[in-house]
């Protein structure tokens, strides 16, 4: 028997960032935990990005439920802000409404994201949920 079918070949190169330019970031709540009647702020502060403004660029962070794995998965985001510019870096916030608040005790991160079509995440953290302080 003599297929039709043509044989396909596919040479493909993919390129993923590793460390997206960045030198030094730090990722922090600002009061932990996060108490349901109190909104979330999370600030982010990093060097390195020379005269990029994260502001303009679709910096956002998406709050996920621990072990997550897809990048869609999360349950609710916002975009970075702004807050001012130091000498030699940015700071940034991002803030979350008592609405997004999950239940308690549960596991939480936030992830950071330096655009809506960055497949890596630039950082996450922990985030500490509960009901009362």
């Amino acid at each position: 028997m003599i297929s039709d079918h043509k044989p396909v070949v596919a040479l493909l190169s993919v390129v993923l960032p590793t460390s997206q330019g960045i030198r030094e970031l730090e990722m922090k709540p600002v009061h932990p935990p996060w108490i349901k009647s109190k909104s979330l702020k999370i600030l982010i502060n990093y060097q390195g990005l020379g005269k990029l403004s994260p502001a303009k660029s679709g910096h956002w962070v998406g709050l996920y439920k621990k072990g997550w794995v897809n990048k869609a998965s999360y349950f609710t985001w916002s975009y970075v802000q702004k807050k001012k510019k130091p000498k030699g870096g940015y700071d940034l916030k991002a803030k979350f409404g008592t609405r997004s608040h999950p239940k308690a005790g549960d596991a939480i991160e936030a992830v950071y994201f330096m655009s809506k079509d960055s497949s890596e995440p630039a950082a996450f953290i922990d985030i500490k949920c509960g009901y009362f302080v």
